[in-house]
């Protein structure tokens, strides 16, 4: 598992559309001011469909996001829903249902534990692993 230090940004969210929108310019701010730009474009894709999962829940959403090392960001979303996240075949004709394929594509680490009311997911993104 990989280090990191506490959230430097925690935050609670209504479970609606616009948690997605809110939290990327958060995520925006925060990697220009790390120095971490770079990561933009996956660490949004991934904190997209983490909350979009996570709004189904139909109860507040946590986001946070932390420093792992000097290249490497975590994004964490807890909310209150049963259940596991799991990968679920889509057919070529689906619009939803590849979700948490793109995360582990674009995440060196992702996972989720039980919570006492509910789960949170995180993932892990890092310059060293960005795709060509």
């Amino acid at each position: 598992m990989t280090n990191r230090t506490p959230p430097l940004h925690a935050r609670t969210y209504p479970a609606c559309p616009s948690v997605a929108r809110e939290s990327r310019a958060v995520l925006r701010e925060l990697l220009d001011r790390w120095e971490l730009s770079e990561l933009y474009e996956s660490a949004s894709l991934v904190l997209t469909e983490l909350v979009s999962n996570a709004i189904r829940s139909g109860q507040p959403i946590g986001v946070a996001f932390s420093r792992c090392d000097a290249v490497s960001l975590r994004v964490e979303v807890h909310d209150r829903g049963p259940g596991r996240p799991e990968s679920v075949p889509a057919g070529d004709d689906e619009e939803s249902g590849r979700g948490l394929l793109l995360v582990g594509a674009l995440a060196v680490e992702w996972g989720w534990r039980p919570t006492p009311d509910g789960k949170l997911v995180h993932a892990v993104l890092s310059l060293r692993e960005l795709p060509d």
